[in-house]
């Protein structure tokens, strides 16, 4: 007979197999112990930080936020909301709008310009470009720290987890590596058209108007570039949806139609049906995507689920650029 099946006294967490008049108990995977106790052993793992704990799940051990501390890295206490503050910059200004309790509040960020501006979600810090050098500030304005100089850069954007800028060199049209900690830069020697930073998975989106590829992932740790959208049409502009794997970008048809499109991560592409005549910039949110339609001078708001146009926000004259950052309130 099954000796298994008669009378055995395996612990819960072990595995009983037959044997000649008998039987043995061995400890599942993750568990150790004689079989007839079988017990998690101590999770004791040095790689979780001081905000983390180590937990066993699925009998494998994982590092997770404690209590009151947030992802992607437990480095922030949680707050009670994350309320989203629409950034809108030009060479002479840098302006903010934001909504709390039905009260909207608008003003000036920092004194100056922005070339190119983009949001951290990792540090929670806004970085801005202008006269060929790197800025960082709080979301508040307060705490400039200069970044340092660079020039040639196009367009940028910030990878906070590991303290390097993404930037896109002006005269050779292909990104660049800048390690913020000793300010050495690497030519990656893949051509852009704009990039930026998915900081939960660790992927640098590109878009790119090659007849290859139109949109494509760089993976920050292992280098390796996955194409997640096939050439045909000519991307200007890019946002990506970490938490949902989804790219907004920018379709330019004859210089004069552009056409928002979304590309998830699992390759499907679609019309959004937001189309404008002339240059837009693209950013979003948990909820809303803001579409800058430059030459009139207007933010118009749209719901992510509908695609219904919730508003607009009319924006200075010389505002080429849109930036969505999350307060804490």
């Amino acid at each position: 007979q099954d000796e298994c099946c008669v009378g055995t006294f395996c612990h819960v967490n072990s595995t009983c197999s037959d044997s000649l008049g008998g039987f043995n108990c061995s400890c599942d995977d993750g568990f150790i112990g004689n079989g007839a106790d079988c017990q998690a052993p101590n999770c004791s793992d040095p790689s979780c930080g001081q905000n983390e704990e180590c937990v066993l799940v699925n009998n494998t051990f994982a590092c997770v936020c404690k209590d009151g501390y947030e992802e992607p890295d437990c480095l922030r206490p949680m707050t009670t909301c994350n309320i989203p503050a629409v950034v809108y910059y030009g060479p002479s200004a840098v302006n903010y709008q934001v909504t709390i309790n039905n009260v909207t509040t608008s003003g000036n960020l920092v004194s100056g310009g922005a070339k190119d501006m983009d949001y951290d979600r990792v540090s929670r810090r806004l970085f801005y470009y202008v006269s060929d050098n790197f800025y960082s500030i709080e979301q508040d304005g307060s705490d400039l720290r200069d970044i340092g100089a660079v020039v040639n850069v196009e367009r940028f954007t910030v990878d906070g987890r590991n303290n390097i800028i993404y930037y896109i060199n002006t005269l050779t049209n292909t990104i660049y590596k800048l390690n913020m900690t000793n300010s050495v830069g690497t030519d990656l020697g893949i051509r852009a058209k704009d990039i930026d930073m998915d900081s939960i998975n660790n992927y640098l989106v590109i878009v790119k108007t090659d007849s290859g590829s139109n949109v494509e992932r760089y993976n920050v740790e292992t280098e390796v570039v996955d194409v997640i959208k096939s050439g045909g049409d000519f991307p200007q502009d890019v946002s990506v949806d970490a938490d949902n794997g989804v790219v907004y970008w920018v379709n330019v048809i004859g210089g004069s139609t552009f056409k928002v499109k979304s590309t998830s991560y699992a390759g499907e592409t679609i019309d959004l049906n937001i189309t404008y005549a002339d240059t837009i910039e693209i950013a979003q949110d948990e909820l809303y995507l803001y579409v800058l339609f430059v030459s009139n001078e207007t933010i118009y708001k749209y719901r992510k689920n509908t695609w219904e146009q919730m508003g607009s926000i009319v924006v200075p004259s010389g505002t080429s650029g849109i930036e969505v950052a999350f307060g804490e309130y």
